[in-house]
């Protein structure tokens, strides 16, 4: 009976089970308590994921701005010299610090249906990190055939982004 449970235990688990990877690539970037976040795209999408992902963001004390600032923002400053027109981007773009502004890029796939709770799921839910001011990838990650709803997985995202900050 014994085994009987714990074969059920392990099929419920690997069925339900999130394969993920989170991993660093550019350990010199630091995101600390000044960096700004954007997404990748400005439009939101049928299902309300940039939507959701953009107010979790907000909600979880991080600074956002829309791409559109923080693309014309970075166009306009002068490299590598604190000087008071970067002061004055940052703050007509809603910029923390103009030297820490990072973009979000979204790659997902739908599982079709929802939760008991109406909620999409994702089969496969990628994410890049990227630094603004070199188009470098800083981190990157993934989850893939999760059971979690799209709520669940962009929670977990953010949590992930708030555990690499430093102060």
């Amino acid at each position: 009976m014994k085994f009987r449970f714990f074969l059920f235990v392990l099929f419920i688990s690997l069925n339900s089970c999130v394969i993920s990877k989170h991993k660093t690539i550019d350990y010199s970037v630091l995101l600390n308590n000044k960096s700004t976040f954007t997404l990748a795209e400005d439009k939101d999408d049928q299902i309300g994921t940039l939507r959701d992902l953009r107010q979790m963001l907000i909600d979880a004390g991080l600074n956002y701005t829309s791409l559109n600032n923080a693309e014309n923002a970075i166009k306009n400053r002068i490299v590598n010299q604190e000087n008071n027109l970067d002061k004055e981007l940052e703050r007509a773009f809603n910029i923390k610090d103009i030297n820490s502004v990072f973009q979000i890029i979204l790659n997902y796939q739908m599982v079709r249906g929802f939760d008991k709770s109406n909620h999409i799921l994702y089969k496969e839910f990628y994410y890049i990190i990227k630094d603004l001011n070199t188009g470098k990838v800083i981190h990157y990650g993934k989850i893939t055939n999760s059971t979690k709803n799209s709520k669940s997985v962009l929670k977990s995202l953010v949590m992930k982004i708030k555990s690499k900050i430093s102060n």
